[in-house]
């Protein structure tokens, strides 16, 4: 039986997507295979932790304050701002809400 051409096709575009960097070819890649295009899960375990570590030592007065620490130690200096948000909403979800 031969081999599937999409599968062939999607490991061309991955090989092309790493050798000249860009994303088209790797997200043609993941339409050929099936897999979804969304957005990936940023894993914010570390900067979570230790926002909650700075809420519960007192060193920060608030979820918010301690969620700006944490961005601003956590992610790179172009996106604090997103960081930020995006820590103050995981970090309500996993310690705020029951």
């Amino acid at each position: 039986m031969p081999a599937d051409p999409a599968r062939q096709l999607a490991i061309v575009c991955l090989a092309l997507g790493s050798q000249t960097g860009d994303r088209r070819f790797i997200e043609a890649a993941r339409r050929l295979e099936g897999k979804p295009l969304g957005r990936r899960t940023i894993d914010d375990t570390a900067a979570l932790e230790y926002a909650k570590a700075l809420l519960d030592t007192k060193m920060a007065a608030s979820p918010h304050e301690a969620c700006c620490r944490a961005a601003v130690l956590f992610s790179g200096t172009q996106q604090i701002e997103t960081a930020r948000e995006r820590l103050r909403k995981k970090f309500r979800r996993k310690y705020c809400s029951q």
